[in-house]
């Protein structure tokens, strides 16, 4: 397939006609002077010394050589730092033209974020009729460009990569708002002629993010947040000026310059006020166990106590079964089977899927580069990680598999990208796929990525909610796994729901018994939105309904505090319940992942009933022992004067019991749970989380619990025991 499309591109790229051969020059601009492409980060919330770089290019096709001598960086008039470049420029407008090409592409296909276009400034942007076989046009002239390029004595451009201290672009007194430009002045010589070209840049100092909001319940104990982003791209995926050891990968075709390494990422986050990224090439252009090691290795190098870096991977899958419709990079296969891509997350060994030759990323009818996204995410889990469906509607590598897609509740995908590059979406775009699988009775909790190929943006990012936990890899990948983070620009928005005393926060999966009545239930919004002002809403969706209900809408909110609504559950009905914010003018959102609510058949069977002696209390719960779910266990019975109940837990229990202090122990030694609680007449209750993990479903414990109780002879009273047989998720 791969050689009948290598005949055929150059034949549409000739039939569409060449193109444009060299940038178009702004009016005025000096035609022997290089083309200057600024990469560097355009928002800060922090002042760090950040990695930045230039894209220098020779766009003429004069006979001399562009000598590049040095770059000057300054701001505020005053001179940062001067780099002696030293560079000899080939006189080749071909990789000009490529990139004009790419600028006119739509953003969401060449992820290309920059403040203005820079080898095309006046061309405009492609039709939507002419973007497929434009594509065709660009992977053929780079597969051309590529060759001549692997001699960098033939190269037409450099990159200068270079520090730029963000602590002297910014006075200490500027406020959020502040706008900095730092000028990038290259001195060059064309034969007898010399001249200086200037890039201007503008960064913007952004509000610092707010820390968890006072609200939350004195009970869960400290809760920190730590932001970052699930889907990034490095030079390890350049298509012409791959960084070591990794090959330019002639598939990326957009990817044709001002990629970072990952240590110039770190910087970058570090001056978003982001913790922590994952390294997501593309799999078609990671080839080799080795390749996949050598991030790994960098990754690791690069996390510390602050700032975590995890090595993951962007995989390439082929649809299956019947598709909801069908995109561009569909067409640009030809007769080859549609393919999605997914974030491959929690692996430690590379994905297989595409390669990084020319249209790598395509199942052709005589290759199969690509393996079925079923198979592909079902490696992931089986290595104990986390798929996640990436821009699932978008124009390009969308997810079209939408019927044979399943969620949680059948250990399939684990989540959706809500959030992908720039672009707030409201409740459309891949929020409205988000909550349309969620009606559909899919459990898939939401997340974003910037999907950057080039310097780290502003944008969505996740927010992951710690409770009492270090930030480390370990506890990261946790609490992204568990769901427990929202998706946010800057405001902080936790969702909170009560139910019979027991707090669920965000991302928590809480299986309910048929048998129970519909119950009474408090919604909580924990928020800071600062000085802006901010509205929330609350939604329930229920699985079969064709639509969300707005459960309610606040009041527009500012500084932090909770909004709390009240509704009625019916635990017969898979449900979730979600939260969003959104600014005045929609420029800064947030959105929570629900909290699930599905009817199971679990429950807690007592025995050891009816002993008598000190076994006076009795243990009860009502709750659904499913993995994620929260229970709550009560005991009565004690009498008022006793102060202490101890819970405990084993997996051997004793129908008979033991007699021991007057009573009967009905658990068996050593206990591998130990909690104590104070008592309130004779009662006392705990509520715990069953850990987030599929390999204990069908686990037995056995709970029994023991009060300090003067009025029993012997000075100390039990209850019956409980066995809990633990469940998977249900539908």
């Amino acid at each position: 397939m791969h050689r009948l499309l290598l005949a055929v591109l150059p034949a549409v790229a000739v039939a569409l006609g060449p193109g444009p051969q060299r940038p178009i020059p702004p009016a005025g601009a000096d035609p022997a002077a290089p083309v200057l492409v600024p990469f560097v980060v355009g928002a800060a919330r922090a002042l760090p010394v950040v990695g930045a770089r230039l894209l220098v290019c020779n766009a003429s096709a004069a006979a001399e050589p562009l000598l590049v001598e040095e770059l000057t960086v300054a701001a505020n008039g005053v001179v940062l730092d001067s780099l002696p470049i030293g560079a000899s420029l080939a006189s080749d407008p071909r990789y000009a033209a490529l990139n004009a090409l790419v600028e006119r592409m739509p953003e969401e296909i060449a992820h290309l974020r920059r403040p203005r276009r820079f080898a095309a400034p006046d061309a405009p942007a492609f039709a939507e009729d002419e973007i497929t076989a434009r594509w065709a046009e660009i992977d053929a002239r780079a597969a051309a460009l590529r060759a001549d390029y692997l001699d960098p004595r033939r190269r037409p451009f450099v990159e200068v990569p270079f520090p730029l201290p963000l602590d002297q672009v910014f006075a200490p007194e500027d406020a959020p708002g502040t706008d900095r430009e730092i000028e990038l002045a290259v001195r060059w010589r064309r034969g007898a002629r010399a001249g200086t070209t200037v890039a201007v840049h503008s960064i913007a100092l952004l509000p610092p993010l707010p820390p968890a909001p006072p609200t939350l319940p004195f009970s869960l104990g400290e809760v920190t947040l730590h932001a970052g982003d699930l889907h990034v791209h490095s030079c390890h995926g350049e298509a012409v000026n791959a960084c070591a050891p990794s090959t330019d990968c002639a598939a990326e075709s957009f990817q044709t310059s001002g990629s970072f390494t990952y240590a110039e990422l770190k910087t970058q986050y570090q001056a978003l006020g982001l913790d922590w990224f994952t390294a997501t090439d593309h799999s078609y252009c990671i080839n080799s166990d080795a390749e996949y090691q050598a991030i790994a290795g960098e990754t690791a190098a690069l996390t510390d106590g602050a700032f975590l870096v995890l090595p993951d991977i962007e995989l390439s899958s082929e649809e299956e079964g019947p598709q909801s419709g069908s995109d561009l990079a569909d067409l640009l296969c030809l007769l080859g089977p549609a393919q999605n891509h997914m974030g491959a997350h929690g692996i430690s060994a590379r994905k297989e899927g595409g390669d990084d030759g020319f249209l790598g990323f395509c199942n052709g009818l005589f290759s199969d580069a690509l393996d079925g996204f079923l198979a592909n995410a079902a490696r992931i889990r089986a290595e104990g990680g986390y798929p996640i469906i990436n821009h699932p509607s978008a124009s390009s590598f969308a997810w079209n598999s939408t019927a044979s897609t399943l969620g949680l509740e059948a250990n399939q995908m684990h989540g959706v990208e809500i959030w992908n590059g720039a672009a707030v979406s409201g409740q459309g775009g891949d929020v409205a796929s988000w909550v349309g699988a969620l009606l559909g009775g899919r459990i898939l909790y939401a997340y974003a990525g910037s999907d950057t190929h080039d310097a780290a943006f502003a944008f969505g990012a996740n927010h992951a909610v710690f409770v009492n936990e270090p930030f480390d890899a370990g506890h990261l990948e946790a609490v992204l796994e568990r769901g427990r983070a929202f998706v946010s620009n800057g405001p902080v928005l936790i969702l909170e729901v009560e139910l019979a005393g027991q707090s669920l926060l965000l991302g928590t999966i809480q299986a309910m018994s048929p048998s129970q009545p519909a119950a009474p239930l408090a919604v909580r919004a924990h928020y800071d939105f600062g000085a802006s002002s901010s509205t929330i809403t609350v939604f329930r969706g229920r699985a079969g309904d064709g639509a969300e209900t707005v459960v309610a809408t606040s009041p527009p909110l500012t500084g932090a505090g909770v909004f709390e609504c009240a509704d009625t559950l019916d635990p017969t009905a898979p449900t979730h319940y979600r939260a969003y914010s959104e600014a005045a003018g929609g420029g800064t959102v947030a959105y929570t992942n629900p909290v699930f609510f599905r009817p199971g058949s679990g429950a807690y069977v007592p025995y050891g009933e009816g002993l008598g002696g000190a076994n006076v209390a009795t243990l009860a719960s009502v709750s659904n022992p499913t993995i994620g779910s929260v229970n709550r266990l009560d005991v009565a019975g004690y009498s008022p004067a006793a102060t202490v109940a101890f819970f405990v837990f084993s997996s051997g229990a004793i129908p008979g019991g033991l007699p021991v202090l007057g009573g009967y122990l009905l658990v068996t030694l050593p206990y591998e749970y130990f909690r104590a609680e104070p008592l309130a007449g004779g009662a006392a209750y705990i509520t715990e989380e069953i850990p987030f993990d599929p390999s204990l479903a069908g686990a037995t414990v056995h709970w029994q619990s023991a009060a300090l109780d003067p009025a029993q002879p012997q000075r100390v009273g039990f209850s019956n025991g409980l066995s809990m047989t633990v469940r998977g998720i249900v539908n």
